[in-house]
């Protein structure tokens, strides 16, 4: 089976001090490793900021291009990973690996491809 990690994170934490980002991509670099080492890891991707991205709405029949991503939260999309997991469980428990900062949260989703 395959899933999507999906990192949700505050749009603030594309301001956080050098020190807290080089622990953030350690953190992640490590889950990489750790992915890789298991055979779990499809492929990673890691996102730009919010502020960065366009929006295509559809209101009243009409396509509508906003700034910003598609959220109505203070959380975006961060990053996302594909993995391979032979169980749910197992896809969950890897997001539990990912899960180590108090203003992020992670989405596990299996692909439909499976």
């Amino acid at each position: 089976m395959r899933f999507a990690l999906t990192v949700l994170a505050s749009e603030r934490s594309w301001e956080l001090p050098k020190a807290e980002v080089d622990k953030i991509v350690a953190e992640h670099v490590k889950l990489v490793s750790d992915l890789k080492a298991a055979g779990k890891l499809i492929n990673v991707y890691r996102l730009r900021p919010g502020r960065e991205a366009k929006t295509i709405r559809v209101r009243n029949g009409r396509r509508v291009i906003e700034d910003g991503p598609f959220t109505g939260t203070e959380e975006a999309v961060g990053a996302f990973y594909l993995i391979q997991s032979d169980s749910h469980d197992e896809a969950m428990a890897w997001a539990d690996n990912l899960a180590i900062f108090d203003w992020e949260s992670i989405e596990v989703r299996r692909l439909w491809t499976d």
